[in-house]
């Protein structure tokens, strides 16, 4: 039997490959949020109230957090696009309608190379394999995903790092929500890519887990609204 291959149309579910990701879905849910307030988890070295970052030393280039169990370094922040290269850096609005193909074009442009699948699962769960990337317990308020927020009144594309309880303990923001993001890997058809981290019109916590229980993957040249991406590289020595 072939493989089951989903795709993800913008705001909406999965759909089978056999069933056109055009097509307009119903819009998801909303989600009741709880009134108890969640401790948003800081990254290291950074103020979650201001738009600007120190300059991380260490391994990785600044742009990068280092994920030493994966040993990765990937984009803290969602990336932007800038004259053909990948830019990611909080509060810039990320690209959300771009292929797989300009996303990889992108982030060599900028001397790096999107994240093979394993690397952007690994950053989103870290060590402690977590369900989310903040946690195991799902909040629609931490990440962009459909969910309320104080910010949003209705589902949409949110400015990278705006989310300050959407991190992991090493640093990235925005791994569950906002864009859904390319990956670097390869369908055993050979014609289709993965993707990851849900949209920001999902309002389902099971669609914005680090490890879905089926793949999402869609063609190469696909660029359809919420698909974005961010980069990775090799630690230094």
């Amino acid at each position: 039997m072939a493989p089951l291959v989903l795709a993800l149309a913008c705001g909406g579910e999965p759909v089978p490959s056999g069933r056109s990701a055009r097509e307009e879905p119903s819009r998801a849910p909303r989600v009741e949020a709880p009134r108890a307030e969640p401790a948003a988890a800081e990254p290291p070295d950074v103020e979650a109230e201001t738009p600007e970052d120190p300059e991380i030393t260490g391994p990785c280039p600044a742009r990068m957090a280092h994920v030493p169990h994966a040993g990765v370094c990937i984009d803290r922040f969602e990336a932007a696009v800038d004259d053909g290269r990948a830019v990611s850096e909080r509060g810039h609005l990320p690209a959300a309608r771009i292929s797989w193909e300009d996303a990889r074009a992108a982030c060599e442009a900028a001397g790096f190379r999107l994240c093979t699948v394993e690397e952007w699962t690994a950053a989103c769960r870290g060590e402690e394999e977590r369900v989310y990337p903040y946690g195991d317990e799902f909040d629609p308020r931490r990440c962009n995903t459909g969910g309320p927020h104080e910010a949003v009144e209705e589902a949409e594309l949110a400015p990278a790092g705006s989310h300050p309880g959407c991190v992991t303990p090493e640093g990235v923001f925005d791994l569950s929500g906002n864009v859904m993001e390319w990956m670097d890997g390869e369908h055993p058809t050979g014609v289709i890519r993965p993707m990851g981290g849900g949209g920001y019109g999902i309002g389902d916590g099971r669609e914005v887990v680090c490890v879905r229980r089926a793949q999402l993957w869609q063609p190469p040249d696909a660029a359809f609204q919420g698909y974005g991406f961010r980069c990775c590289t090799d630690p230094r020595d």
